[in-house]
């Protein structure tokens, strides 16, 4: 529709507009968006005002059901001034009317009207009218002003959300309401009422009527970290025709890590013999949280003599929900080791999270059995070219030992020439009371010629007269350490012509590495 009024010489508007030459047909709650123009033909600025109603008196109070939007404004309301329109030049603005919830079918007018608002007060410069029909629909609005992210709700917990049910239609409707989630784990949402009784459906409301209501969301026992999300639907299966409107709520939830750790001893004590037997105690470790977990390991003991240790200072990475390993504490059980309680503690610590942990104390009771006198049956493993006998023992035996005491047992041994070598001597001492007590220890040697001494060659000496002479030899130590050396010699045929000698002093020496 066009509309175009001369006010003066000077002053001329132009509006164009895009309203349907039938009116409008406008559903409860639908909107209805009306688009000018206005453009000044004149050659002066033209100050216009705009304003807008409806026949129904009641849709205008106490708020109006039209909002105006005008370029360059920021005022919306039914009664605008525009801002200065220059000569030539053009505004656009929109009319936006929503018919009010539940409204009843009817036939009403909706008017625009532009009038002069300058000094000159030159009156109505142009005016619009159309129809507009309130159609019957049936129609539901499902709102809610949380965020996206509704709640935040562990596992096997409960969050409320709050929202409104409105029957925007202008039919009374019985709606259901139903509640999906993206995973299908065992998360459930009731609908209750403000006060928190569970209210079945259907809903029925009158036409227009809106009630506050609360969404509660219980989630599963095992829910895993993440973003669960959720759609709360509203269906009419007693409408007779097609429900329109915003039947769909959609919201997020969100989970958090939760981090648990249990350890767990199959038997929180153990009782044994200083025997040196190692024994092995096992822990099951629990992963209780509802995401993959590891865990750092640490070992506590009251006598660092008991020597507890653990194979592994971390675990393998634990399943969510009782994922579970097996912690293994070893225990030497050192020979000499005194009778009584002693306490190991073991802990667990989440790798993501320090503040998680979970401990477990062990006591280990060591007995006074095998801490006994005994004598012990020492036997010899020596190794290919050496010769090794024991020279203080009885029959094999040494004498018996008190409790805490020693025997030093002395070995005998030679090499066979020609060998060679790193050689290992083993002695292992067995218990005579108990033949399942033994220990063995060992000791190394490097026998024969190694290249560790240099004897660096030395000039021919000239012999010419009778007399005394010095021969002065070099030595390098090549080792990775100090060494002794001891000086000999061999004279073999010689002592028919002369005799040799070593000062006294070069004859035993010690050289440290490189000298």
């Amino acid at each position: 529709m066009t509309s175009s009024i001369l006010a003066s010489a000077e002053s001329t508007v132009d509006m164009q507009c895009d309203n349907p030459l039938n009116g409008y047909t406008v559903a409860p709650n639908q909107m209805a968006t009306l688009y000018c123009t206005l453009t000044n033909n004149g050659y002066s600025p033209a100050t216009i005002r705009v304003e807008t109603n409806v026949t129904n008196d009641s849709w205008m109070v106490p708020y109006p059901i039209i909002r105006m939007d005008i370029e360059g404004s920021n005022n919306h309301g039914t009664n605008v001034i525009m801002p200065p329109l220059g000569a030539g030049k053009t505004i656009e603005f929109w009319a936006n009317l929503t018919v009010p919830a539940g409204a009843d079918v009817q036939q009403q007018d909706w008017n625009l009207w532009l009038t002069d608002a300058s000094s000159a007060q030159l009156g109505e410069k142009a005016r619009l009218g159309m129809d507009l029909a309130v159609s019957q629909q049936f129609s539901v609005a499902l709102t809610s002003t949380v965020p996206l992210v509704a709640a935040t709700i562990g596992p096997d917990d409960n969050g409320l959300l709050n929202f409104r049910l409105q029957n925007t239609g202008n039919r009374d409707a019985a709606f259901n309401l139903a509640t999906t989630f993206s995973e299908n784990t065992g998360w459930v949402g009731l609908i209750q009422n403000e006060t928190g009784v569970v209210l079945p459906n259907p809903i029925t409301l009158y036409k227009g009527q809106r009630v506050d209501l609360v969404l509660n969301i219980s989630s599963p026992e095992l829910a895993n970290p993440g973003t669960v999300s959720f759609n709360l639907r509203a269906t009419c299966p007693s409408c007779s025709t097609a429900l329109f409107g915003t039947d769909v709520l959609v919201r997020n939830i969100e989970v958090p890590v939760l981090r648990e750790v249990d350890i767990v001893a199959e038997e929180n004590t153990y009782t044994g013999a200083a025997n040196g037997i190692s024994k092995s105690l096992y822990l099951n470790l629990y992963n209780l949280g509802n995401d993959d977990e590891q865990y750092n390991l640490s070992i506590g003991q009251s006598n660092w003599r008991l020597q507890a240790s653990l194979p592994s200072d971390q675990s393998p990475i634990l399943d969510a929900w009782d994922g579970e390993s097996t912690v293994v504490v070893q225990l030497p059980m050192p020979i000499g080791l005194s009778p009584g309680y002693y306490s190991v503690t073991v802990t667990a610590t989440s790798v993501s999270d320090e503040s998680v942990s979970d401990s477990v104390e062990l006591i280990v009771e060591i007995l006074n059995d095998g801490n006994n006198p005994d004598s012990f049956t020492m036997s010899l493993n020596a190794p290919s070219g050496m010769i090794a006998t024991f020279t203080n023992l009885n029959n094999g035996n040494t004498p018996e030992i008190d409790i805490g005491a020693s025997y030093n047992v002395s070995v005998e041994f030679s090499f066979i020439d020609g060998t060679e070598g790193t050689l290992t001597l083993q002695v292992t001492a067995t218990s005579v009371a108990d033949n399942s007590i033994s220990a063995t220890g060992e000791a190394s040697y490097i026998v024969g010629s190694q290249n560790w001494l240099d004897v660096l060659a030395i000039q021919p000496l000239d012999v010419s007269e009778e007399g005394e002479y010095d021969v002065k030899v070099r030595i390098v130590n090549r080792y990775t350490t100090g060494q002794r050396v001891v000086m000999d010699l061999d004279s073999s045929e010689t002592n028919s012509w002369f005799r040799t000698s070593i000062a006294r002093l070069d004859k035993d020496f010690v050289l440290t590495t490189g000298e």
